[in-house]
């Protein structure tokens, strides 16, 4: 792959180095340009209507434009850049002292692309549609075939902006290219939080000759979090366009990463979930619910990063070229004009024919409508033959069948597609859908020095179509970086790869990776390791109880001989931890934890060896909670001038003794809260005794409850009257 940050420009050409051979350049054209045919000839027709043309919207159409683009090298062009860098290399081999060597120009692959078109985004009251394909040919010239048919003002503006001088075609390419990295690092990371918690009690006092008492309380809590950094070390690399570059392509895949990890927002509970359910007095509802996600970039120097040349510019007008004649590209017709009745199809292959067993592909196109029937048939050899089916049409159907016949070199067997129906404006056959399973396999984010050999095997398989499974094992090693699988399926490729890599590193030690499906024909073989996080939320009151927790994680992959261990003290001023490691598998090992609690009256509990089975644990004190609401509603405050609630609870076993008195006023108004810890969650039975002081001075008290109910309804008792005799 080119080295990122080596670009030059020779005669007009982006000129590149490899990341690694020195006498290997590729070549990429600045500027686009409507294509040129084999005789040097633009592929370029412009048609204006003298009778505007009535279509769906409010606009007329006026004319219509066919033409090609593409990023076109020049014969004359590439010779004089490869002399030149023919000229450079002599100099590296005199100066290594080495053989001269011929300098090799690549080709630029890249993994996706796509095009865009001035006239396409003008708005409608110039240009009443545009067609091309979604995405340029991938190989060759990067050809793309644009239709475009204008308003009756837009094919009178455009008809003579495009002639003469300049330029008014704008086209933009944009492309996914692997590069390597210079000597940078950047770290990014990412941590996001969702924590919900509800907590709902509710007590109904039924009543024989009054109305029922209802008494309810809700404790809801939503918590959102969010941690996000990044870090770059650009060391001596000071263009800071170049360090822009790798920043927003880094950043674009870091919160591409980030986006496919968002974390939906937490349901609370609903108002049916809240209702008492038939036949019962007393509820308790309590739901927890956490959501943790993050993500974390690493890229050090010689690591591949996707990067976009974005070559592109105004297109010259084809009327600038020698020999060109505007009347035969630009035309007026009438509304009786054969074309009215014409369906045009641009054609053309999007594959490698250089680098794939391709001998030529053969499509063959159908029209049948009424009286109208039209068979032709085209042949393809390069990936920039671009031809064109046209035939008249009737009863304004637009719509033609197509199959295409795939002949490869040094098999006597070819593959002959189904018969589709289409009314594509443009036909493309793309590589999928020829019958080669095709595979670059190259490093990625590799260290040969630490990891010396990597075994790639890969499988694929389509029982359906009758592909039985086929299976290859590639090395790569610093002499073999880059490998390919190649193999005739005579089906087109519908269903993805599986492949699996083997780790041989410098110390001995072997990892193997899981099985992964892909479907891109670039597969890169990264680091071994993957960073794996475990999140540390602690359980437990850290301001009054709990002052430190001290954990100790551990993590095994034995099926990979593999051990990495982390210890963290949690506090009131450390309260969370987030436990970033390298593993070889995501599934394959396993993460303990223990430790201890330390509270702050000198306690100590110990918290056992753990298995952790989601990315996040909750140290501290799990012990249930008792917790008791005093309601003041029943005390008849018109009698009774103050009343006092002792509450106690006992575990004498676990060494607990919790003692509360509450004073209730007339003014009071809302319940009040007790609570207490329980070390033995079956241990819920506390007592009550109210005390009531009357405005007649006389004190009244109730007997002493025992009780494990979630409320206390303290009601002054009834003195009887001294019977009369």
């Amino acid at each position: 792959m080119f080295k990122f940050g080596s670009e030059e420009v020779i005669n007009d050409l982006s000129v590149f180095s490899d990341d690694e051979e020195w006498d290997t350049f590729y070549i990429l054209p600045k500027t686009p340009n409507f294509r040129l045919d084999s005789e040097g000839k633009p592929v370029f027709q412009f048609l204006k209507y003298r009778t505007e043309i009535d279509r769906s919207g409010e606009f007329k159409a006026g004319g219509i434009a066919f033409f090609d683009v593409a990023l076109q090298i020049t014969d004359d062009k590439q010779k004089a850049v490869k002399e030149e860098l023919q000229k450079r290399v002599d100099n590296l081999a005199d100066q290594r002292n080495a053989p001269h060597r011929e300098v090799k120009i690549e080709k630029i692959k890249p993994i996706e692309g796509g095009v865009s078109v001035n006239l396409t985004d003008m708005s409608n009251n110039l240009v009443e549609k545009a067609w091309n394909p979604a995405s340029p040919s991938l190989y060759g010239d990067f050809i793309t075939p644009i239709t475009v048919e204008f308003t009756k003002d837009g094919a009178a503006l455009f008809w003579n902006a495009l002639q003469g001088k300049g330029g008014s075609v704008q086209v933009s390419y944009s492309f996914v290219l692997q590069v390597g990295l210079p000597p940078i690092t950047a770290y990014c990371h990412w941590d996001a939080q969702k924590f919900y918690s509800f907590y709902q009690t509710i007590t109904v006092d039924e009543n024989w000759c009054a109305d029922d008492n209802y008494y309810e309380y809700i404790r809801e809590r939503f918590h959102n979090s969010e941690f996000y950094t990044t870090e770059f070390d650009f060391r001596n690399l000071k263009d800071t366009t170049l360090q822009n570059e790798i920043r927003e392509s880094i950043q674009r895949t870091f919160d591409d990463a980030i986006a496919r990890n968002i974390i939906k927002e937490n349901t609370p509970v609903s108002d049916e979930n809240r209702k008492v359910p038939d036949d019962m007095e007393h509820v308790t509802r309590t739901m927890i619910t956490n959501k943790t996600s993050s993500v974390t970039v690493n890229y050090t120097e010689g690591m591949t990063m996707e990067w976009d040349p974005h070559p592109g510019g105004t297109l010259p007008n084809i009327t600038n070229l020698p020999g060109v004649d505007p009347k035969d590209y630009f035309k007026e017709i009438d509304l009786d004009d054969p074309f009215f009745k014409t369906l045009t199809v641009p054609i053309y292959v999007n594959a490698d024919f250089d680098n794939l067993p391709i001998y030529s592909v053969e499509v063959h196109i159908d029209y049948n409508e009424g009286e109208t029937h039209k068979i032709d048939e085209f042949m393809f050899k390069s990936p920039n033959d671009v031809s064109t089916f046209r035939t008249f049409i009737e009863n304004n159907n637009w719509k033609y069948n197509y199959w295409y016949q795939v002949n490869y070199k040094f098999e006597s067997k070819s593959y002959i597609s189904d018969i589709k129906q289409t009314d594509e404006k443009n036909l493309v056959i793309n590589v999928d859908d020829i019958g080669i399973l095709h595979v670059n396999i190259q490093p990625g984010h590799l260290d040969f020095s630490k990891i010396p050999q990597v075994e790639v095997a890969i499988q694929y398989e389509d029982r359906s179509a009758g592909v039985d499974l086929i299976e290859e094992v590639f090395m790569l090693d610093k002499d073999s970086k880059n490998q390919e699988m190649l193999k005739v399926i005579f089906q087109p490729r519908r269903n993805q790869y599986r492949y699996r890599v083997k780790y041989y590193m410098a110390d001995g030690k072997e990892y193997l990776k899981d099985w992964t499906s892909a479907q891109s024909e670039d597969l890169l073989i990264g680091s071994p390791f993957v960073d794996k996080v475990i999140h540390i939320r602690p359980v437990g009151d850290m301001d009054n109880d709990i002052a430190n927790i001290y954990i100790d994680l551990k993590y095994e992959d034995t099926g990979n001989d593999y051990r990495t261990s982390q210890s963290y003290a949690l506090n009131k001023a450390n309260p969370f931890a987030d436990w970033v490691f390298p593993v070889v598998s995501e599934t394959g090992g396993k993460v303990t934890y223990s430790g201890m609690i330390q509270y702050k009256n000198g306690d100590l509990k110990e918290i056992p060896p753990t298995e952790v089975k989601t990315d996040s644990i909750y140290p501290g004190d799990y012990a249930d909670m008792l917790q008791v609401q005093v309601f003041p509603d029943l005390i008849d405050f018109s009698i009774v001038k103050l009343a006092k609630v002792s509450l106690s609870y006992q575990d004498p076993e676990n060494g607990i003794v919790e003692r509360k008195d509450v004073i209730i006023k007339p003014d009071s108004e809302n319940p009040v809260d007790w609570s207490v810890k329980l070390k033995d969650k079956n241990k819920n039975a506390y007592q009550w005794q109210a005390t009531f002081f009357m405005k007649d001075g006389s004190t009244r008290k109730t007997d002493l409850v025992t009780t494990s109910d979630l409320t206390v309804l303290p009601e002054a008792p009834v003195v009887l009257a001294p019977p009369i005799n």
